[in-house]
This record gives C-alpha cells, sequence and structure tokens, in this order.
C-alpha cells in the first residue's frame, strides 16, 4: 500500500506538469517575413545627341577592269599572285613574242625600202622640174614624175603605219593592268592559246582605294535630304551630305559623301536610288557586301536616354519598371526613340524625374515592393 501511495503521488505531479506545459508548447510560431528583391536603380539622363536614319545597301566597285589578250598568241609568264594587289602599269602576263618582233623587223625593212623608193622619185622630179624650164622636156613628164613621187610618199605613209601596227601588237604581248586595285585568279594557265577569234579574258582588276555605296531613300527622306541640299547651297562643304556605313551593323567607322542622285522615284517601292563615296583605306569594302548606312542629322537635339538593358518587352509593348517614393514597382510603357551606344532615347513615357530599375529587374515585380540597394548615375557608365 506504501507504494502505491508514492507511486499516485509521482503520476499526479507528473501530470500536473504535462497539463501546464500544453498550452505553451502547442503554440504556433509566425513564418519569417520573405526578403524583399535588391535592386539597383538609375534616373534618365537628358542629352544633346544627334539623331540619324539607317538605311541598307551595298557595294559596288567604282572601276573595274578586264584584263583580255588583245593579240593572239600563246601566254607566256604570269607575273602577280592570285588576288594581289597591283599598281597601274604593272605587268601581269606576258604572250611569247618572236613572231611579233619579227613582223617589226620586217616593217622596218618595209620603211626603209619605201623610203629609199621616195628618195629616189623625188631627186627623179627635181631633175625633171629644171628640165622643164629649159624647154628640155614636156611637161606631161614633168607631171608623170610627180604622180611616181607622190604613190612613193603615199607607200613610205603607208610603211610607216605597218611598222606603228607591228609595234603596237608587240607591245600588247605585254599585258598590263590599265588601274590599280586587286586582281583576281589568272583564269587561263602558262602556254594556252589566247586571242585566237575572241579576246581572251586572262584576269579581272578592281579598284580598291574607294567604293561606291548605292541605298535607296523614301520619299519623305528625300524630301529632308533635298531641303538641307538646298539650306546649305552656298557653302560647297556643307552641302555635302555625309554618311556613315557598317559592316556589322554595330562598328559605324567608314565615312562617305553623297555624290549622286537618281532621276525618278520607283513608283512601284516609293524609294529613289543614291549612291556615295566610301574611301576603303584598310581594304574591309568588297563589291557585293551589304551593309548598314546611317546619315546623322546636321544638328543635335535634347533627348531624354535610358539604358538600353532596362528596357522590357511584353504585349503591351516596350516598358520599363519605375521605383516610386514608396519603393513600389510600376510598369511604364514607352515608346522608343533612337540607339545611342548603350542608351536607348526614350520620346514618350517618362519626364526624367522617375527613378528607373537598371539591376535587378528580372526579380522585381510590378506593383510589389522592392529595396533599393544602389542609385547610380549615368556618369559612372559610358554615356553616348
Amino acid at each position: 500500500m506504501k507504494i502505491n501511495s508514492t507511486f499516485r503521488k509521482h503520476l499526479f505531479l507528473v501530470l500536473t506538469v504535462s497539463l501546464l506545459c500544453v498550452p505553451s508548447g502547442c503554440k504556433k510560431q509566425q513564418p519569417p517575413k520573405p526578403e524583399l528583391p535588391k535592386v539597383t536603380v538609375t534616373r534618365p539622363v537628358q542629352k544633346r545627341v544627334r539623331s540619324y536614319y539607317d538605311y541598307t545597301g551595298s557595294i559596288e566597285a567604282i572601276d573595274t577592269a578586264d584584263i583580255r589578250a588583245r593579240v593572239e598568241g600563246f601566254l607566256g609568264q604570269c607575273y602577280f599572285k592570285d588576288g594581289a594587289y597591283v599598281k597601274e602599269g604593272d605587268l601581269l602576263f606576258s604572250i611569247e613574242k618572236d613572231m611579233f618582233k619579227a613582223n617589226v623587223v620586217q616593217a622596218q625593212a618595209t620603211l626603209e625600202s619605201k623610203t629609199a623608193e621616195l628618195k629616189r622619185a623625188q631627186s627623179d622630179y627635181d631633175r625633171v622640174a629644171s628640165a622643164v624650164q629649159s624647154g628640155a622636156v614636156s611637161e606631161q613628164e614633168m607631171d608623170l614624175k610627180e604622180a611616181q613621187r607622190d604613190i612613193a610618199k603615199a607607200a613610205v605613209a603607208q610603211a610607216q603605219a605597218m611598222l606603228m601596227q607591228a609595234q603596237l601588237q608587240l607591245d600588247y604581248t605585254d599585258v598590263r593592268s590599265p588601274i590599280a586595285g586587286k586582281v583576281s585568279r589568272a583564269f587561263v594557265g602558262e602556254g594556252n592559246l589566247v586571242g585566237s577569234g575572241e579576246k581572251t579574258l586572262l584576269a579581272r582588276v578592281v579598284r580598291f582605294d574607294s567604293m561606291y555605296a548605292y541605298f535607296s531613300l523614301s520619299e519623305t527622306a528625300l524630301i529632308e535630304y533635298l531641303k538641307r541640299i538646298s539650306e546649305n547651297a552656298s557653302d560647297e562643304k556643307s552641302s555635302k551630305v555625309k554618311f556613315l556605313v557598317s559592316l556589322d551593323g554595330e562598328d559605324y567607322s567608314h565615312e562617305g559623301v553623297i555624290d549622286y542622285l537618281d532621276n525618278e522615284l520607283n513608283p512601284k517601292t516609293g524609294t529613289i536610288q543614291i549612291r556615295g563615296i566610301v574611301p576603303n583605306d584598310r581594304n574591309l569594302l568588297f563589291p557585293g557586301m551589304f551593309i548598314k548606312i546611317r546619315i546623322p542629322s546636321p544638328q543635335e537635339a535634347d533627348s531624354l536616354l535610358v539604358y538600353e538593358k532596362a528596357i522590357g518587352t511584353d504585349l503591351g509593348g516596350k516598358y520599363i519598371l519605375v521605383v516610386g517614393d514608396d519603393n513600389i514597382v510600376e510598369r511604364r510603357y514607352v515608346r522608343l526613340g533612337q540607339l545611342y551606344d548603350q542608351m536607348r532615347a526614350i520620346e514618350d513615357g517618362l519626364d526624367g524625374s522617375e527613378r528607373y530599375i537598371s539591376k535587378g529587374i528580372q526579380r522585381a515585380r510590378s506593383g510589389l515592393p522592392v529595396t533599393v540597394v544602389q542609385e547610380e548615375s549615368v556618369e559612372q557608365n559610358e554615356t553616348p
């Protein structure tokens, strides 16, 4: 009985402690508050920039020369490497000369013979002319000697022409480049008969120091172009409209000057062809290339710029995430202007006083708060 009494006392104490601990042990703990997205904000910058117009164009050679065999013969040596740059007058090919040298020698001998005949005919005429004055010969005899002298003169002129032709054909055996530029591969190998029946194409040289850039202007752009020319007509330097050329759509390092405007618009496309000359000092422009052309406006204008990376796109269009004073994110739809390096002009949607998210855009949501960890200025980065 004593043990049972002690057991009951211990059991009572255990139950009492357990009942006292139940309320505190069953109390629910509050979950931790979620951490707000951390973002970096930037303010739009007002800057004077120069607008521009972009076009797609193509490159064509200013001058191209087909190198052809002008006389018939077997092709001798080729004096250039395929694809090399040559100067005007450089020797490119030679054609066997033996026959043409012989023709020159023959023509020279004929000329000397005809010259001797003329000398004799002139002497006969002079002698008869003196005899006519003394009445020793008739005037008919003098007329005959005069005719023979004139025939001899004509024969000499003909021999001189034949010599010139023979010498010219000999000169044609040295095939030279008529222009400076980049030569193609040799289309005909050594030892082949060329110039037989047709002027065989041996190679082609393309001028490379400058290139033509062709592109098309819309009717609206044409009117602006003509106004610009008219306003600067008195200043020859200012009246020349310059443009920039890019091969990859980013690096506009080539500068050209417009030198030609077509005389009518294409009624099917509503555009007009225009042409400019582009220096090719680095030999990066090749005929047939498609290029990007940018024509800057003559004057700069104030623009509101934001980072291109801060612009998003959805079904509503282009937008920027703006952070208000209470750090609530707002989606602001904007109308974009032109791109200037890493900055994009905003034509509508911002007034310049806003803070927009430039870093952490993926974590921010419209209508929800964020934590602004940094407010950077455009001056900390590159400006256009």
